[in-house]
């Protein structure tokens, strides 16, 4: 009697770890369904699958993540942050989720909170390109110009060939008011990509080389 007992307490408990796996199998698919709704513009139903996946797995930090990403492609500043603060609570130590959370901060004019953000990123890896010319330009949004420069050195430093890198140092020797170092810089970066040219901060930037040209 008491063997069956035994038994039956054993079976409970694989009842118990089997739902708890589909839980957790259900989480991944909604997660996966997201990702699918992501990548191809659908964000609302990006949304509501990442949130079930998050409702059912609340430690679900690449559901959080994207979730976070998705309120920034749709101009949700407000609502990408706080769910960002949430995964990097989950994980102190994931460089996409500091990063994703600067990019919102600044959006917000928050450069402040996003310095420290993308400071994270950048200690996570010290070879984050993206995450330093980051901080140079969030540094140049301060009038902190000179450690501006430092930071948009060390990008260029890890990648020579960083277009938009090249570009962020044209824009921040311009506001410094050197405006011919500016004009070679930015003329790097077309070389190197053309496209630069349509990029909406840009436009300052010819202003002001147009203006010393005249």
């Amino acid at each position: 009697m008491e063997g069956c007992k035994r038994g039956i307490v054993v079976f409970l408990l694989l009842l118990s770890v089997g739902a708890s796996l589909s839980q957790y199998l259900d989480a991944d698919a909604y997660y996966n369904d997201g990702n699918l709704y992501l990548m191809n513009g659908l964000f609302d139903k990006a949304l509501e699958s990442y949130q079930k996946a998050i409702d059912i797995n609340p430690s679900h930090i690449r559901a959080y993540s994207n979730l976070g990403v998705t309120y920034y492609k749709i101009g949700e500043y407000e609502k990408a942050v706080e769910i960002l603060k949430k995964a990097v609570e989950i994980e102190k130590d994931d460089l996409a989720i500091w990063y994703n959370l600067g990019l919102s901060q600044v959006e917000l004019e928050r450069y402040e909170e996003a310095l420290v953000s993308f400071g994270e990123a950048t200690l996570i890896d010290d070879y984050f390109a993206e995450g330093w010319n980051s901080l140079a330009l969030t540094l140049n949004e301060l009038g902190r110009y000179d450690e501006a420069l430092n930071c948009v050195d060390k990008a260029l430093m890890i990648d020579p060939y960083f277009a938009i890198a090249m570009l962020s140092r044209a824009i921040i020797l311009a506001e410094m008011g050197r405006i011919e170092e500016a004009g070679k810089w930015y003329a790097r970066s077309l070389t190197l990509n053309p496209k630069i040219k349509d990029l909406i901060e840009v436009k300052d930037l010819e202003e002001k080389l147009n203006n010393e040209s005249k």
